[in-house]
């Protein structure tokens, strides 16, 4: 295999002018949020005096984040999603400013970064989802699996950078300035991404409608000869009313295409009644419930989301890793420091070889032995006595997550329509929020109990035997593609919306003539177009929280 198969596939970046605005915003983001991160650490533990007040900031972030996330996941797939992004880092960098302020004061207040954590908990919260949900509009389906092993990049390298900078700025001028860095960094993003265009969530339009296709009473040689004439204007009517506004804001490889080989790759799948009849601006939490519906429903997400949860509750390490530097690798701080950076290591390695994932046929199965190599790896380094062997195994393990968390990302984008990117991927981000906390847990009392190297390595075998459970269990993981089922030709977007007829029975779209193709039965739009929380990849697992 050639070095270029294996590196980071840079497609994104050199095709989408959008995405290199969110690309530079995200790294810009990354690097601040790892400042504040540890300059807040330090400051808490300073006011404090104990580390029991860091972990309750810590747990105060991730309750009101949870909140946010689920908000900002209706709220992305009701307006632009652009705003939202805007109008999240304009409400993060108030938060961060005001952290400063109070550092600044002669004597800071513990009660004001309390309640600054929730502040931006929710903040951030409200914001991930759309950044998530924008992906597919900026770069295609196709390029999937290379958005997010570049957005991956980002994270992993503030992960290993911003502590080593914000140690040395604390240390200096003062955690004030490291505030003041990560506001900085807010407000060029900002401006970077005020270039962004309009990105509107599309909706679906429920079948039967007038002059859809399979209207009784239609004639197909009439709808062909209005198709001709108004497609265009038609289609660009969707297109200003959706997620992107204009023909220099779709994916290029979108843009180039016939409008038939747009409908196969970015509206990989029919869509189901319930959803194109879901009303616009209905209960939040009427919304959110269709989104938990579109988890359930699916069977590709459904699984993989199952994946991910265990192998982060039953093999998750890095509570253990003060204990482990001690008692079993003899050592102290650094070598703890050592445990935590290792796993970033090879965390960012894999993104930067992660050029293989976007051309891989079967991601699926892909994801699902990324996971199990995860439960391994910790395994391994639950029996290793020695720190030379224990740290490329933390970072094999920090590899395999990051291969595993591409394909997850790529494939939740893929398998999800538009107008539920917010809702769904708002649900991801909660559980990459939640479930690690719940692993270190799980993994802390059983501590209480036997060695640490025993939990995980009963955690890493349970991981890799419930991994393999999930996959085998799962026909549609094993067969999923990164365009969301559209070249399946096996009857996957059937079972998708419960749709029992043969998926090769849909109508032409050269005889339907309109702006709508009819798959599986139901007529869709023919161009349906897809810190803490501010982490580019949610569930980043190699640092310290």
């Amino acid at each position: 295999m050639r070095l270029g198969e294996i590196a980071a596939d840079t497609t994104p970046l050199r095709e989408s002018r959008e995405f290199r605005l969110l690309f530079a915003a995200s790294a810009l983001s990354m690097l601040g949020t790892a400042l504040t991160s540890v300059a807040a650490s330090i400051q808490v533990y300073d006011i404090g005096g104990s580390s029991l007040h860091v972990g309750m900031v810590n747990i105060v972030i991730a309750v009101s984040l949870c909140v946010g996330l689920l908000t900002g996941g209706v709220v992305a797939d009701r307006t632009d999603r652009r705003k939202i992004i805007l109008g999240t880092r304009a409400g993060a960098a108030v938060v961060v400013l005001a952290l400063a302020v109070n550092a600044l004061a002669d004597n800071p207040r513990l009660w004001v970064i309390y309640l600054l954590a929730v502040a931006a908990g929710l903040v951030n919260g409200l914001g991930a989802p759309a950044l998530m949900a924008v992906t597919p509009a900026l770069v295609g389906r196709k390029q999937l699996a290379a958005a997010g092993a570049l957005l991956t990049l980002t994270t992993q390298f503030g992960a290993m950078v911003g502590p080593m900078v914000a140690g040395l700025v604390a240390a200096g001028p003062g955690v004030a300035t490291c505030y003041l860095l990560d506001a900085s960094g807010f407000a060029v993003g900002a401006v970077l991404l005020w270039r962004l265009p309009e990105l509107r969530p599309e909706r679906p339009e429920p079948a039967g409608q007038a002059g859809q296709p399979g209207e009784p009473g239609a004639k197909p040689a009439e709808a062909a000869d209005a198709g001709a004439a108004e497609a265009p204007a038609a289609g660009q009517a969707d297109v200003n009313a959706g997620t992107a506004t204009a023909g220099d804001r779709l994916a290029p490889e979108v843009e180039a295409k016939a409008v038939p080989e747009v409908v196969a790759e970015v509206v990989p799948r029919a869509v189901s009644e319930d959803e194109a009849a879901e009303p616009e601006g209905s209960h939040p939490l009427h919304e959110i419930a269709a989104g938990f519906r579109h988890v359930r429903a699916d069977p590709v997400i459904r699984a993989l989301m199952l994946v991910d949860l265990l192998a982060v509750v039953l093999a998750m390490p890095f509570v253990l890793f003060p204990q482990m530097g001690e008692h079993v690798f003899d050592g102290g701080p650094i070598t703890v420091g050592l445990l935590y950076s290792a796993p970033s290591v090879g965390a960012f390695l894999g993104a930067l070889t992660s050029g293989w994932t976007g051309r891989t046929t079967r991601p699926g199965v892909a994801l699902a032995a990324a996971a199990a190599g995860w439960g391994l790896a910790v395994a391994a380094f639950g029996a290793a006595e020695l720190l030379w062997l224990a740290l490329p195994l933390l970072a094999l393990a920090g590899y395999a997550d990051t291969i595993s968390e591409i394909l997850r990302r790529a494939l939740i984008q893929a398998y999800t329509p538009d107008h539920l990117q917010g809702r769904v991927g708002s649900l991801w981000l909660a559980q990459a929020t939640a479930a690690p906390s719940a692993g270190n847990a799980l993994a802390g009392v059983g501590a209480k109990l036997v060695a640490p190297g025993t939990v995980l390595m009963a955690g890493g075998v349970a991981c890799v035997a419930a991994v393999g459970a999930v996959a085998s269990g799962s026909p549609a993981l094993r067969k999923a593609t990164l365009t969301g089922g559209a070249d399946d030709g096996d009857g996957a977007a059937g079972e998708r919306t419960g749709d029992t007829r043969d998926p090769r029975d849909a109508t032409d779209f050269a005889d339907t003539g309109t702006d709508t193709v009819d798959v599986d039965g139901a007529a869709v739009p023919a161009l349906a177009i897809d810190s803490l929380a501010e982490r580019q990849d949610p569930d980043d697992r190699h640092q310290p929280v």
